[in-house]
Protein backbone atom coordinates (compact mmCIF):
# COMPACT_ATOMS: atom_id res chain seq x y z
CA UNK A 1 0.00 0.00 0.00
CA UNK A 2 1.20 3.65 -0.96
CA UNK A 3 -0.31 6.11 1.01
CA UNK A 4 -0.07 10.08 0.73
CA UNK A 5 -0.49 11.95 4.58
CA UNK A 6 -1.28 15.43 3.97
CA UNK A 7 0.17 17.45 6.94
CA UNK A 8 2.18 14.45 7.63
CA UNK A 9 5.02 16.54 8.68
CA UNK A 10 3.98 17.51 12.38
CA UNK A 11 1.33 16.96 15.32
CA UNK A 12 -1.42 14.48 14.55
CA UNK A 13 -0.27 13.78 11.25
CA UNK A 14 2.87 12.57 12.16
CA UNK A 15 1.62 10.26 13.99
CA UNK A 16 -0.36 8.87 11.43
CA UNK A 17 2.51 8.64 9.03
CA UNK A 18 4.30 6.68 11.91
CA UNK A 19 1.64 4.38 12.61
CA UNK A 20 1.03 3.77 8.74
CA UNK A 21 4.67 2.96 8.92
CA UNK A 22 4.30 0.64 11.26
CA UNK A 23 1.99 -1.62 9.78
CA UNK A 24 4.27 -1.78 6.74
CA UNK A 25 2.91 0.85 4.57
CA UNK A 26 4.74 2.76 1.92
CA UNK A 27 4.17 6.41 3.30
CA UNK A 28 4.46 10.07 1.25
CA UNK A 29 3.84 12.63 3.76
CA UNK A 30 3.45 15.89 2.46
CA UNK A 31 3.58 18.76 4.46
CA UNK A 32 4.59 22.76 4.29
CA UNK A 33 7.84 22.47 6.74
CA UNK A 34 8.29 18.88 7.01
CA UNK A 35 7.35 15.41 5.33
CA UNK A 36 9.23 13.92 2.32
CA UNK A 37 7.73 16.45 0.28
CA UNK A 38 6.96 20.48 0.98
CA UNK A 39 3.17 20.55 -0.37
CA UNK A 40 1.29 24.09 0.02
CA UNK A 41 -2.40 21.88 -0.28
CA UNK A 42 -4.07 25.05 -0.57
CA UNK A 43 -2.17 25.33 -3.80
CA UNK A 44 -3.33 23.58 -7.07
CA UNK A 45 0.49 23.83 -8.58
CA UNK A 46 2.04 22.92 -5.64
CA UNK A 47 -0.37 19.72 -5.23
CA UNK A 48 0.19 18.83 -8.66
CA UNK A 49 3.91 18.58 -8.38
CA UNK A 50 3.79 16.48 -4.94
CA UNK A 51 1.62 14.10 -7.27
CA UNK A 52 4.61 14.02 -9.98
CA UNK A 53 7.44 13.68 -7.26
CA UNK A 54 5.41 11.30 -5.72
CA UNK A 55 4.40 9.00 -8.69
CA UNK A 56 7.97 9.02 -9.77
CA UNK A 57 9.44 8.41 -6.53
CA UNK A 58 7.09 5.73 -4.84
CA UNK A 59 4.31 4.94 -7.54
CA UNK A 60 0.93 5.83 -7.75
CA UNK A 61 -0.93 6.16 -3.87
CA UNK A 62 -3.57 3.54 -3.20
CA UNK A 63 -4.68 5.69 -0.30
CA UNK A 64 -4.60 9.52 1.04
CA UNK A 65 -5.28 10.65 4.33
CA UNK A 66 -6.29 14.37 4.40
CA UNK A 67 -5.33 15.64 7.96
CA UNK A 68 -4.28 19.52 7.41
CA UNK A 69 -5.86 22.61 8.17
CA UNK A 70 -4.49 24.17 11.83
CA UNK A 71 -7.15 26.89 13.20
CA UNK A 72 -3.78 28.51 13.26
CA UNK A 73 -3.03 28.56 9.41
CA UNK A 74 -6.75 29.17 8.93
CA UNK A 75 -7.21 31.84 11.32
CA UNK A 76 -3.69 33.56 9.81
CA UNK A 77 -6.38 33.78 6.39
CA UNK A 78 -4.71 30.41 4.22
CA UNK A 79 -7.57 28.18 3.64
CA UNK A 80 -6.22 24.79 3.16
CA UNK A 81 -9.95 23.30 2.86
CA UNK A 82 -10.52 20.73 0.65
CA UNK A 83 -10.19 22.04 -2.64
CA UNK A 84 -6.61 20.70 -2.27
CA UNK A 85 -7.78 17.57 -1.13
CA UNK A 86 -10.47 17.13 -3.80
CA UNK A 87 -7.30 17.88 -6.65
CA UNK A 88 -5.23 15.61 -5.18
CA UNK A 89 -7.73 12.65 -5.46
CA UNK A 90 -8.73 13.63 -8.86
CA UNK A 91 -4.77 13.34 -10.35
CA UNK A 92 -5.34 10.25 -8.66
Amino acid sequence: MIAVVTGGGSGIGSAVVGRLRSVGADIVAWDLKGGDIRCDISDPESVSAAIEQTVASHGTPDRLVARIGDRARIGRGRRPGSRGVVAAAKRR
